[in-house]
């Protein structure tokens, strides 16, 4: 007489060793994974972010009259008609990827500026820009999307 072999004890094996060989995956791949910062000086941006809360403000006042169109290599940058002669500094910031941010400054003497930006793939910036006007200190930050 043959006697059937109760399944349950293989399954529970089984499915043991299915869940090791799963969480065996997730350990490789995390191994892979660069776990660096984006930026190099991390920790003194945060510090000086605090000094950007007042030039922040001050674009509060302006920000109705100013915008950042981003377009088929083209960054244009509109500030308020009456304004004249300012001078900053653009970062376009790439969250992911610190080989693909751009910083460029710039000297302006009309209410426009214009950039040309020269990049082969789609990318998702975020334009952090600082800029003097009549001895005031201005910080305005937006979100880019080019497709």
């Amino acid at each position: 007489m043959k006697k059937n072999k109760n399944p349950i004890p293989y399954i529970i094996i089984g499915i043991f060793f299915l869940f090791i060989l799963f969480i065996g995956q997730f350990v490789y791949k995390s191994t892979l994974v660069k776990d660096s910062l984006v930026s190099d000086d991390y920790y003194k941006q945060e510090i000086d972010y605090q000094r950007n809360i007042e030039a922040r403000k001050n674009f509060l006042t302006i920000k109705d009259s100013s915008k950042i169109l981003y377009d088929s290599g083209e960054l244009k940058v509109t500030f308020p008609i009456s304004w004249n002669k300012i001078k900053g500094k653009i970062l376009l910031y790439h969250p992911t990827d610190k080989k693909m941010d751009a910083e460029q400054e710039f000297k302006t003497t009309s209410n426009q500026l214009i950039l040309k930006i020269q990049t082969d793939q789609n990318v998702n910036w975020r334009a952090k820009l600082t800029f003097d006007h009549n001895e005031k200190k201005y910080y305005w930050e937006q979100n880019l999307l080019s497709l």
